[in-house]
């Protein structure tokens, strides 16, 4: 894993590719970040972002991030997923990320796992990324409600440590959902995107809700990993 993730970075340079954070061809509505703490327990951010294919894309970047050539070939696929539901003119219309960043108090308990909430039946692909930002690789797998990203059970994620990009494809479009981390037996919950059906209840709902997390927890953002 080391030797190819060493690979993709030297060839990823040699052809120009940009490693920079991911925000090219984001939606804006669903681009962003929440702080989720619990004092003494968990203390983080998740960062999240949902690309619209039609919208924005590039040579071997299907959705337009904006992190180079060998972004999509940087996929790795969780058990049971499919390969990136990114062929051309057929692939999947959005892609969801998600990053889990420990910026806690080095006193903090580590994080053990993220969730992403889901319905299964949306999700075309799922894994994570090797290249766009973050260090630790997740273990990603899909429950009946949340997709999961688990981290090391003896180390977890420490303090100042933040993940490679995971989530998922899908054709269907964003509205709010929930996301929560995880350990020392506490979960804390948070606003996200996820696919899923649009009830006009749900969106208003999760649209307050944003915009509590976003005023409130603006100074604590944490930026996305370069």
């Amino acid at each position: 894993m080391k030797r190819s993730f060493f690979f993709l970075v030297a060839l990823a340079l040699a052809l120009g590719g940009s490693m920079q954070r991911v925000e090219a061809a984001s939606i804006a509505a669903f681009t962003g970040s929440v702080f989720l703490t619990e004092p003494g327990n968990v203390d983080g951010t998740v960062n999240y972002a949902v690309y619209d294919h039609t919208t924005g894309s590039a040579v071997g970047d299907y959705w337009g991030t904006g992190n180079g050539v060998l972004f999509d070939a940087s996929f790795v696929a969780s058990l049971l997923s499919p390969a990136l539901d990114n062929g051309a003119l057929t692939g999947a219309r959005y892609l969801y990320l998600y990053q889990t960043v420990n910026n806690g108090p080095a006193t903090a308990v580590e994080i053990s796992q993220n969730t992403a909430s889901i319905v299964p039946a949306n999700l075309t692909s799922w894994g994570y990324f090797v290249l766009g930002g973050g260090t630790v690789a997740p273990l990603v797998s899909k429950g009946p409600s949340s997709l999961k990203a688990t981290y090391d059970p003896n180390t977890g994620l420490t303090d100042g440590q933040s993940s490679l990009w995971w989530g998922y494809t899908s054709n269907v479009a964003p509205v709010w959902g929930s996301t929560s981390i995880q350990d020392g037996g506490r979960s804390v919950d948070g606003a996200a995107p996820q696919a899923a059906p649009e009830p006009a209840s749900v969106v208003m709902l999760g649209i307050g809700i944003s915009g509590m997390f976003g005023y409130g927890w603006r100074r604590r953002k944490v930026a996305l990993a370069a």
